[in-house]
Parts: C-alpha cells; structure tokens; sequence
C-alpha cells in the first residue's frame, strides 16, 4: 500500500490551486482558499511560488471588505501551449493551443492506409505534431502537453491501445512509441471521451450535470458525464454505446458481433446502402464530401437517399432511447462528423424516434442537440485531457522550470 507523503499532500493542494485559478479566474487568494477548502495560509504558500515562478499573474484589484483591495490572480496566459491529435480511420487532424484554448494552428494528413503499423502511424503523428511546431515558430520546450483521440478503448494510465477496430490492434503501447519521438508529456484516450471533455468545457455539455455525447463517423462510439466527471468504468469502456446489440440477428459489426448500433447507423451501413441503390462500389468510410452529398439530397421527399437516412434514423432513435432509459441524462449530443450531419438532416425526426421508444418520464427530462464544435471537437477534447493532466501531475520542479523559461522570455 503506497504511503501518502507530504509531498504528495502538497502536490494535490497545488492542482486544486492550479485549476481553481485556471478554470474560475482571476479570483483572489481568499475565493481559492474558500472554494477549495484549503487554508489561507496553505493557498498563500503555495500562490507565492507560482507567482515567483511566473506560472500566475496579476490581473487587478478587488475591493474588501476592510482593508487593502485584494489582488486578482490567473495563470498566466503566456505559460504555453497544449496539442491536440485527432487519430481518424483515414486521417490525422494535430491542432495548436494557447493556454486559454485560442487555436493557433493546424494540420491535417488525409487518405492514410488501411493497413498502417502502430509504428507508422505513430510516425506520422510526430510528423504532424513537427508540422505545427514550425509553423508556430515554436519549440518542444513551449509544449505543456500532447493529447491524442482514437478509436476503440484505450488506457490512459498506461496509454496503451487495449483495443481498436478500425486497426485490429491489440494492447499497442502507442504513449511509449510516440515518446522515442517527442520529449512532451503525452496524454492518451479514446475519442469519445475526449469529445465529452470538450462539450463539458467549450460546448453543449457547460452547466449540465448529466449529459451522453455520442461520435459518430466510420465507427460509432459514446461517452458519459456525470457531475463534471468522466464515467470510465471498470476497463475504461464506459459509453461504448456502438457495440449494443440492437438486433441478434442484425448485419455483423467490425466488432465481429452481430446487430451492434454501429452497424445500422455509421458510415459503412450507409455506403453499404448507397451502393445498393447506385450500383456503385463502397467508398472509403471517411469519405465525408460524399457523405454530404448523399445527405444534401435528403429534402428531396422522393430520393433514395432520404430513404436510407430515414431508416438509419429509426435505428439512431431507439439506440438513444436505450442510453435514456439506462442512464436518465439531461442532455444527449450528437457529435462526430456523421453525428452532426444526422442532426442537422432531421432532427426533429430524431427526437420523435426517440420518444416512441424511450420512457416518458426520462424523455420529458432529455435535450438532445448537435454539436457546436464541429471538426474542433476532439483535438480540442485531446487538448484538454492534457491540459487537466498537466494540472494534476505537474510537480513545483516542472513548475519552476517552465515558469522559468516564460520569464526569460519575457525578459
């Protein structure tokens, strides 16, 4: 059984000063010791050393009750950046980030192989990341942290790939490989969950207590949110709503089981439909502006393509029904990039599947809404995993060296 030390006591108090300045300021001294429930005397400790080390900054005067006005404090702006990396079936999306979430730049590698190694794809995950790197004039050393979001159900504490579909890959350590490559703190999960972080901090999911986002793209997955929390679970697989059996005897899966919600509702049922009706091979899975083309012929009432959608949406709305019913949110988000083209299609026929199928009472509580992030969403998510992690890891040597560095900068 590990010891706690001190420490480890004064790491802990460091996050929650850290994260109460960084998501609620600028605050003073006293809204932090309230809020967090540490004693003035501990937050004042604490503040002075990241205030000597340039981690926070000054931002104005608020006056008190009695006495001298108090001082405003935040993290500072200029601390450094957090990169994002989208994992796509087909593609790589690495965004840049100010501190603050302002993005910076970004870029993009399409068409990758089907059959790509762990070791190529990691390959080109670094490459991107340089890509971004040289664009913004900076250097590794101005990098708090990395995030990447694939598919499948990954473990953060290991960043290991315990498994994914869209590769066939199994317990791939893709943190350590990505590492031979980077020296940038790396932050590893599954895709849905880093769209969920994001929709708690930037999107649909701000203020509400209990939401479900569901990704849908060439595969389908979900996530949980519950009092600001991440639902994991026992192996990570929270949320993995893509593989619940809509019908035992329903086309088969990528997963290899038969009637999964993916099945029905993501890109390969309806490529697989709209070959059928067009006497066409089966395009790539992520092959979205086609994807938008099948879907801005929707309005058209007598089009095949309407037909394929409205169906898809039959199975969508008693696949949203079943999460309501098992976990009575407040808010379901349709996320993804075939997500939102559902949503935006017909969501009103969404919504109406889903109240013929869900429990009165759990549907009259449900908002279910599209995205707003759009293509932003996971990087940003990944971003934002990294961000956290670095408040909640990040020990005072770090701390002074970074601050540090921003100082001379400065300087």
């Amino acid at each position: 059984m590990k010891t706690t030390t001190v420490k480890d006591v004064r790491k802990l108090n460091r996050s929650l000063i850290l994260k109460e300045f960084y998501f609620n300021g600028p605050v003073t001294r006293l809204d932090v010791s309230r809020v967090t429930k540490l004693s003035p005397a501990t937050v004042t400790n604490i503040v002075t050393d990241l205030l000597e080390n340039g981690v926070l900054v000054e931002e104005g005067n608020v006056e008190s009750s009695g006495g001298r006005p108090s001082v405003l404090l935040k993290v500072n702006p200029d601390l450094g950046y957090f990169i994002g990396v989208e994992i796509g079936e087909s593609h790589i999306q690495t965004e840049l980030f100010d501190i603050y979430f302002s993005k910076t730049t970004q870029y993009a590698i399409n068409d990758l192989e089907l059959d790509l190694s762990p070791e190529h794809l990691i390959d080109l995950v670094a490459d991107s990341i340089g890509q971004v790197l040289r664009s913004a004039n900076l250097k590794e050393t101005d990098i708090l942290g990395i995030g990447l979001g694939l598919p499948g159900i990954v473990d953060p504490e290991s960043g290991i790939s315990i498994f994914s579909p869209s590769w066939g890959w199994n317990n791939i350590n893709l943190s350590e490989l990505l590492r031979r490559k980077i020296a940038i703190p790396i932050y590893i999960d599954n895709g849905a969950k880093a769209l969920s972080v994001a929709e708690l901090l930037f999107g649909q999911g701000q203020g509400v207590d209990e939401f479900a986002v569901l990704l849908i793209g060439a595969g389908v997955g979900g996530a949980i949110v519950h009092n600001d929390l991440l639902l994991r679970g026992g192996s990570n697989s929270a949320g993995e709503i893509g593989h619940m059996t809509l019908s035992i005897d329903g086309p088969v899966c990528r997963c290899g089981s038969k009637g999964c919600f993916e099945a029905f509702i993501g890109a390969n049922h309806i490529f697989e439909e709209f070959g059928r009706t067009k006497d066409e091979p089966q395009p790539r899975l992520e092959n979205r502006e086609l994807m938008k083309k099948i879907f801005s012929n929707y309005s058209n009432p007598d089009s095949k393509e309407r037909k394929i959608i409205q169906n898809s949406i039959q199975y969508l709305g008693a696949g949203i029904a079943n999460l309501i019913n098992i976990e009575n949110p407040e808010r379901i988000i349709l996320g993804g990039w075939l997500g939102i083209l559902y949503g935006e299609a017909d969501l009103d026929l969404i919504k109406n599947v889903v109240k013929k199928y869900a429990l009165a009472q759990s549907y009259e509580l449900v908002d279910i809404c599209v995205s707003n992030l759009g293509a932003e969403a996971i990087p940003m998510g990944s971003a934002a995993m990294a961000l956290i992690d670095f408040f909640e890891n990040v020990n005072q040597e770090d701390l002074m060296v970074i601050g540090g560095n921003r100082l001379k900068q400065r300087n």
